[in-house]
């Protein structure tokens, strides 16, 4: 899969997750703070995925998913603005459910 798919597969996937999981804001702004999210974080991790030996990829993986996670996490929190633990919960949930059709694809 190439760049650009993945980060199109991500915004199908977490979109939709984060307007259902965050219903009562304007989804317009949910929408915008979601491909802001990932249009910033997507990037900067595949760049540092494709950085990655096999030996260390399990670990790599982690590490970067955290940093995105907390990054989206704080985009969120202040785009929306989301109580923290709402952000947190959803940029996770969103994280999980792309980066799992992923690597199912």
């Amino acid at each position: 899969m190439h760049q650009h798919e993945a980060w199109f597969l991500s915004l199908v996937v977490e979109l939709p997750l984060l307007v259902v999981m965050l219903y009562p804001y304007d989804v317009r702004r949910v929408v915008l703070a979601g491909m802001v999210a990932t249009s910033l974080t997507h990037p900067v991790a595949w760049w540092a995925s494709g950085l990655l030996a096999p030996a260390e990829y399990l670990q790599g993986i982690l590490i970067i998913e955290l940093v995105v996670w907390a990054t989206e996490s704080l985009l969120l929190r202040f785009m929306l603005p989301a109580p923290w633990t709402v952000a947190v919960a959803c940029a996770c949930l969103a994280n999980m459910a792309s980066m799992a059709v992923g690597w199912l694809i």
